[in-house]
């Protein structure tokens, strides 16, 4: 029982110092529309870290019809399968969206969220 005891203190004075003297690995500012504007993505992320934030904006975009209630969810749905069959993996999708951002700096100011959104729903929208 005491052994217990004593490996429990030693763990948790382990967990708690990771804790008390580790530093993020990464900050980012908060901006009034979003964390990341295109302007921090493209300069101060690197290629993993975008890779990362676009996983999981296409995450949220293809399973939270909710946050979008000016479209169905139908519509949400259709564009997560038509996205799903158009873009293979993560790095094409920062392939395709780091593109349009290199071919479009005057949009860099705003923010991340709705330059994914406008560009990936652009991919489905029928010609």
């Amino acid at each position: 029982m005491i052994k217990n005891k004593l490996l429990f203190s030693k763990i948790f004075i382990l967990i708690l110092s990771l804790f008390l003297f580790s530093k993020p690995v990464l900050t980012i500012e908060m901006h009034f529309e979003g964390y990341v504007n295109g302007n921090y993505y493209v300069n101060n992320l690197n290629k993993n870290q975008q890779v990362i934030y676009l996983m999981g904006v296409y995450d949220g975009f293809s399973s939270a019809s909710g946050f979008f209630p000016n479209e169905s969810a139908d519509t949400i749905i259709s564009l997560r399968d038509c996205l799903s069959a158009k873009i293979e993996d993560s790095i094409q999708l920062h392939a395709i969206i780091n593109k349009f951002l290199m071919d479009n700096p005057s949009i860099w100011k705003q923010p991340m969220n709705l330059i994914v959104w406008n560009k990936l729903s652009n991919l489905c929208k029928p010609s």
